[in-house]
């Protein structure tokens, strides 16, 4: 309530009390959570509640701040302070599904966020931002586990010699074919060649559960902004709707075939699910957009929506339980490929791009 009356008032009135009334009452939460932090940390149910709801307080009262009509500039402010606070809660709980979350939140935030700094600058249209959002998002899910062991700070294998003099050592004065084991003091001792640098199976297995977490996370952040995006470029009734069609429905097929790419069902689901709202939300504004009538209006966007989950039922029945061919898996991935080759340079007539580069 205290949320939705600063932003009202605000709106209405270039006056700091909206802003110093939402900052007081999240320097509060933020004491709070601080007691909560020192006095029963085990309690990371009480820290998440204030942490979340100060961190949505101190963004309002931030963005708020800045005289002026509400705009791009102070959407950028409150988003910069909602990502640097899920990120202290996420560092401070260290849970697996709290990790999850603030993945996602810092996902949806930060690509807000660029919209929001590209708005500052420059009047471009919404459908410009959202072919480039939905060209960013194909290229968050590209990278989302290299994302993923950055974050955990998981590093790649490293073959420093190709002879194994990097891996293999003995000591001074020991007989080639002589193996020594390394004892419990040379473990310790980080300067002797001899020590095992391996992680144990406690470490690989937290991190692990990291980069899971953190994969989930930006697969649910995509995946929530990808309606929006779908919505913002499709044009009903212009001349060039047919292309942003294309645009936005090669994007929920690639959405569709790069959920085979994660192990996790959650990512998977997370995907084809997000994928299936922007196809709802694209007939919706189909349907919102034609002639008021019972036929154009209400019985081809149901008609097409229920064959579409028809469709997406029976793939899920058949496809997991069924042997494929390499041919036919081979086939999916070239398709993938033309795809998304196609997506671009539509992409790039849709905004514009080409009849930049020509004037």
């Amino acid at each position: 309530m205290v949320l939705a009356l600063t932003l009202r008032t605000r709106t209405i009135t270039d006056s700091p009390v909206p802003a110093a009334m939402a900052g007081g009452i999240g320097v509060l939460l933020v004491i709070g959570a601080l007691v909560v932090w020192w006095g029963w940390r085990e309690r990371r149910d009480l820290f998440s509640g204030f942490g979340w709801l100060a961190v949505v307080l101190l963004a309002v009262a931030a963005a708020c701040a800045p005289p002026g009509a509400l705009g791009a500039a102070h959407a950028l402010i409150g988003l910069v302070v909602v990502v640097l606070g899920a990120i202290t809660i996420g560092v401070a709980t260290r849970k697996r599904w709290q990790t999850a979350v603030v993945t996602a939140v810092v996902t949806v935030c930060g690509i807000l966020a660029a919209v929001a700094a590209v708005r500052m600058f420059r009047p471009v249209s919404m459908q410009v931002l959202a072919i480039c959002v939905l060209v960013g998002l194909l290229v968050l899910i590209r990278m989302t586990p290299t994302v993923a062991l950055w974050v955990a700070r998981v590093r790649p294998p490293h073959f420093g010699s190709i002879t194994g003099r990097d891996l293999f050592a003995r000591r001074a004065g020991m007989p080639v074919d002589t193996v020594a084991p390394v004892s419990e003091a040379d473990a310790d001792d980080e300067d002797n060649e001899l020590t095992d640098i391996t992680a144990r199976g406690t470490a690989i297995a937290a991190s692990a559960r990291l980069v899971n977490a953190v994969q989930v996370g930006m697969c649910v952040g995509v995946s929530l902004v990808l309606p929006a995006a779908v919505w913002g470029v499709l044009t009903p009734r212009q001349p060039w709707a047919w292309l942003a069609l294309l645009v936005a429905g090669l994007t929920v097929g690639l959405f569709i075939t790069q959920g085979r790419g994660f192990a996790a069902k959650y990512q998977a689901v997370a995907l084809v699910c997000g994928a299936s709202a922007a196809v709802c939300a694209g007939v919706l504004k189909y349907a919102l957009d034609t002639p008021k009538g019972v036929q154009t209006g209400l019985l081809w966007p149901a008609i097409f929506v229920a064959a579409f989950a028809a469709l997406g039922l029976a793939v899920a029945l058949v496809v997991p339980a069924t042997r494929f061919r390499p041919i036919i898996r081979l086939t999916v991935e070239w398709l993938e490929v033309l795809a998304m080759i196609a997506l671009l340079p539509a992409a790039a007539a849709l905004g514009g791009l080409f009849a930049w580069l020509r004037h």
